[in-house]
């Protein structure tokens, strides 16, 4: 059965707690008082202060939610402060460290209202806004919320530029475009969905509409 647990550093290096906790897959962290150190490994790790609740919390996806909680727990212990933590599993994974490096560079499905059928491009340290823009057909920048998404429907393109450009691809990610594939089939009454990558593109001429509506979604929120 899990307990709760303190985990204590070799070096004690506060009097402070940090009390470490994962709610499915939001990490939340605090300590009963401020402290210089503790404030700057939570910025390091990219944790946002809610005014609220009073805590430092930080969204993750899912599949990768225990690997951040115990990467954060060990930087916090190496500073030298005591960990309170929710079960004696993680107790025992920081103190092995088991656990997989943050990856910098993920496309995981869009959690933005209208954006269902679209994934996010997401990447840390690096620049890579010009990469993506350029070699990842469909993808298209929202303004008001700062991140690049593209449409699942471009899954060719998503998987080629994924392989390219060692972008690690979620799990929740993969099953909204296998989603995406019967959407496609059922739509069109076909076995499986085509390639994209053996379509012959005609002249617009010849497949445009005399009248035609843009879908809203699609326009480019960066020009």
């Amino acid at each position: 059965m899990s307990q709760e647990i303190i985990l204590k550093p070799e070096m004690v290096e506060s009097d402070e707690i940090a009390i470490l906790h994962l709610n499915d897959n939001e990490i939340i962290c605090r300590t009963k008082h401020y402290d210089e150190r503790f404030y700057k490994v939570m910025r390091a790790y990219k944790l946002c202060w809610n005014s609220e609740f009073k805590y430092w919390e930080k969204t993750v996806t899912r599949e990768l939610a225990i690997d951040r909680i115990v990467e954060l727990g060990i930087a916090l212990l190496l500073k030298g402060f005591m960990l309170h933590l929710a079960n004696s599993e993680l107790a025992d994974k920081i103190k092995s460290n088991d656990y997989k490096p943050e990856p910098t560079r993920i496309i995981s499905i869009c959690d933005i209202s209208n954006y269902e059928n679209y994934l996010t491009v997401s990447w840390l340290r690096e620049d890579l806004y010009s990469c993506i823009r350029q070699n990842l057909y469909g993808s298209k920048y929202l303004k008001k919320h700062k991140c690049i998404v593209v449409p699942i429907y471009f899954y060719d393109e998503i998987y080629a530029f994924a392989e390219d450009y060692e972008f690690l691809i979620t799990n929740e990610a993969h099953e909204r475009i296998e989603q995406g594939k019967k959407d496609i089939c059922v739509l069109f009454n076909i076995e499986k969905p085509p390639s994209k990558k053996n379509t012959v593109f005609h002249e617009p001429s010849l497949l445009m509409p005399p009248r035609a509506e843009i879908d809203t979604t699609l326009k480019d929120e960066s020009i």
